[in-house]
């Protein structure tokens, strides 16, 4: 992943930490400080998530696939990349803490 490509893609993110933010303004308790953390954390590293998720998904897919049928600009569309983003968003936490366990394991087997 280049800088390019995280500073092209972090708009998603950061946008729904703010909308996380405004929600729970002026409201203290643990919970929501939890949760302010976790949606800061997942803006940062949503742009990492949506790479490895677009990888493993061309790994099994076309480029075409996704471009035709259900997948075509339109209603359906929309709907579909809204669905993604937020999945995106709640899966970066998980999906880069294992990213970076494989890394690790990859870089101990070559020792």
């Amino acid at each position: 992943m280049t800088k390019k490509y995280y500073i092209n893609n972090m708009f998603w993110g950061y946008f729904m930490a703010a909308c996380i933010l405004y929600a729970s303004y002026g409201d203290d308790e643990p919970k929501m400080i939890a949760l302010r953390i976790f949606g800061l954390a997942s803006a940062i590293l949503f742009p990492f998530s949506r790479f490895l998720i677009e990888k493993a998904a061309l790994r099994y897919t076309k480029k075409e696939f996704w471009e035709t049928g259900f997948f075509k600009d339109g209603v359906p569309k929309t709907y579909l990349m809204t669905l993604y983003f937020i999945f995106i968003f709640m899966t970066s936490i998980p999906i880069c803490v294992l990213s970076v366990f494989f890394e690790i394991k990859k870089l101990t087997a070559k020792i």
